[in-house]
């Protein structure tokens, strides 16, 4: 995460931590462009930027629900990382 301001680090941590509460059997692997938290398969992927962070959800379009349109639909957009929603995070909950 080198590049990153101590806001996105801090954040990255936390995110980590919440999805790690999920299972015990959740494993991170750093790949060269994103960071994947797998289970049997990636099922979220982070890319840290500069600024912000991109979640991405290991979902095929139409398969979210999201009622407070968090995710962006990105299955016509070159990213890195896997699956279809991209959510964007730039500072902690409020």
């Amino acid at each position: 995460m080198v590049g990153c301001s101590d806001t996105i680090r801090n954040l990255y941590k936390e995110l980590r931590e919440s999805v790690l509460s999920i299972s015990s059997d959740i494993q991170i692997r750093s790949k060269k462009k994103y960071i994947a938290f797998i289970r049997k398969r990636n099922f979220a992927d982070i890319v840290v930027w500069k600024s912000s962070l991109s979640l991405y959800l290991n979902m095929r379009k139409g398969a979210l629900s999201d009622h407070k349109n968090m995710a962006r639909d990105v299955s016509n957009v070159g990213h890195w990382g896997n699956g279809d929603y991209e959510v964007k995070i730039t500072k902690p909950p409020s």
